[in-house]
């Protein structure tokens, strides 16, 4: 059971100690990402956080946080794993964390683009501060997004890719965009409710 945990306990007691504290600087911030994300994304896939959205990422229950852990989206994007329990509690969660971190980003913190911001502090971190190892699919590294599709050109441009690292990669690959990709958010996805947890 995750909420038996050590690991689990230390989250609730982080956001017990600092929720007031995050819910605050977070509303802040995300008055100032909100028009660049807007800019940056297509308007239907920009979440728009309102107050109570924001509260609810600094103040949830140890039930709350249970139940997203082990849910998951099934191939319909649905939660699946958890009747009524709220997926996108533990994305949120990171994104307001990371909003946090990264105040003045021009690529702000967003539901489209935490898993790659969450994999670079764990990758760059991880080893500091934990013995174990981090969990694969953080430490997974995803070639550039197909350069065929014009919303994964216009996502890898928006994640630091260059239009060469596309041009050598469209040598020789025709067809290639009917081949399915994996995503970073599709591995992240499968991880299990305890690698999930040590993420946070």
């Amino acid at each position: 059971e995750i909420a038996t945990t050590w690991e689990f306990a230390s989250v609730l007691d982080f956001y017990a100690k600092f929720g007031k504290e995050i819910y605050h600087k977070a509303k802040e911030v995300y008055r100032k990402h909100l028009s660049l994300e807007q800019e940056l994304w297509d308007e239907r896939d920009v979440f728009a956080f309102d107050d109570e959205r924001i509260f609810s990422c600094a103040f949830f229950s140890a039930k709350q946080l249970a139940d997203a852990l082990s849910s998951r989206f099934d191939a319909n994007g649905d939660s699946a794993g958890v009747s009524n329990s709220d997926y996108w509690l533990l994305a949120d969660i990171h994104v307001i964390l990371l909003k946090g971190i990264h105040p003045r980003s021009r690529n702000p913190p967003c539901r489209m683009n935490w898993v790659s911001m969450l994999k670079s502090k764990i990758q760059k971190s991880w080893a500091a501060i934990i013995p174990e190892p981090a969990p694969e699919a953080m430490l997974t590294v995803l070639p550039p997004p197909n350069p065929k599709s014009s919303s994964s050109r216009k996502y890898a441009h928006q994640m630091g890719y260059s239009e060469s690292e596309f041009e050598e990669q469209e040598e020789g690959e025709e067809g290639m965009e009917d081949a399915p990709q994996v995503t970073e958010f599709e591995l992240y996805n499968n991880m299990s409710a305890m690698e999930k947890l040590q993420c946070l």
